[in-house]
């Protein structure tokens, strides 16, 4: 019987934190956005914060890697 519990209270434990993490995911601001085009970047400049997402969208017809 308490194996059955340990288990029960395991099983809730994980759900509520993979809950929790999901709606902490949900809350993150939208990827800010920077597109490589004609061999420059659109927009030339932004701000982010520590832990914005920040979406690089390669438009040009050969490979581009960012680094810093």
């Amino acid at each position: 019987m308490r194996n059955v519990m340990r288990m029960s209270v395991a099983i809730v434990t994980i759900v509520v934190a993979l809950l929790w993490g999901l709606a902490k995911a949900s809350e993150r601001p939208p990827a800010k956005s920077i597109a490589i085009d004609g061999t420059s970047f659109h927009p030339r400049e932004i701000t982010v914060a520590v832990n914005d997402a920040v979406e690089w969208v390669n438009k040009d017809p050969f490979p581009h890697n960012v680094t810093s």
